[in-house]
C-alpha cells in the first residue's frame, strides 16, 4: 500500500494570474512521487486580532489552521513587496503561530519559494521569512528558492522548462527534508 504525504501551500498573492499561483500550480506536477501538494487559501482570513482569537476564531481561520496542522509540511509561495513580506503572507503566518505552544506551525517543515520579475532573487522576502519562521518552527528548510526574471520564464500560465526544472529540483530536496522528520528512526 502506497502512502501519500500531503504538503499544504500558502500562495501569498491574491491576484488570480500571479506568478506565485503559477509556481504553486506547477509544483503539483513537479513534486516527487508519493507527495501531494494542496493549497490552504489565505484570501478570506481576517487580519490577525487577539480579540477574534479570544472570542472564537472565525471558521476561515479554523479550517486554514486545521489544513496546515494535518499536513506533513508547509510551502510558502510568496512575492516580495517593497523588499519584504506581503501583508497577506504575514497575516497567514501570524494566524499559524497561535496559540503559543500548540500552534499549527510548531515543528512543521517549512519551505519558501519567491520569485521576482527582475534580475534579483527576492532575497529580502526570503531573508525576512527565514527570520519570522525561524522563531516559530525548528524545521525551516534552510535552502529557500529564489527565481529571478520570472516574467520572462512564463508563457501564459506555463513555466518554461528551466524554471520548472529548478522548481522540481528544489521540491525534491524539500521533500527529502520533510521525510527526515516523518520516518521512524532506524533504531526503533
Amino acid at each position: 500500500m502506497t502512502t501519500t504525504i500531503e504538503l499544504t501551500a500558502i500562495v501569498g498573492s491574491l491576484r488570480k494570474g500571479s506568478f506565485h499561483r503559477i509556481l504553486f500550480e506547477a509544483s503539483a506536477s513537479a513534486a516527487p512521487p508519493g507527495f501531494l501538494i494542496r493549497e490552504s487559501p489565505v484570501a478570506y482570513l481576517p487580519f490577525f486580532n487577539a480579540d477574534l482569537e479570544e472570542t472564537g476564531e472565525p471558521d476561515s481561520v479554523s479550517s486554514f489552521k486545521a489544513s496546515v496542522d494535518s499536513a506533513a509540511g508547509l510551502l510558502v509561495f510568496t512575492p516580495e513587496y517593497n523588499g519584504s513580506i506581503p501583508a497577506v503572507t504575514k497575516n497567514a503566518i501570524d494566524w499559524l503561530t497561535r496559540p503559543p505552544g500548540s500552534a499549527p506551525i510548531t515543528g512543521k517543515p517549512v519551505g519558501v519559494v519567491a520569485a521576482s520579475p527582475g534580475r534579483h532573487t527576492a532575497s529580502g522576502v526570503r531573508d525576512h521569512l527565514a527570520t519570522v519562521m525561524g522563531i516559530n518552527t525548528n524545521r525551516l528548510f534552510d535552502e529557500s528558492l529564489g527565481l529571478s526574471s520570472i516574467s520572462r520564464r512564463v508563457d501564459g500560465r506555463v513555466l518554461h522548462a528551466d524554471a520548472r526544472d529548478e522548481l522540481g529540483d528544489w521540491l525534491n530536496r524539500f521533500c527529502q527534508f520533510v521525510l527526515v522528520g516523518t520516518q521512524p528512526s532506524q533504531g526503533s
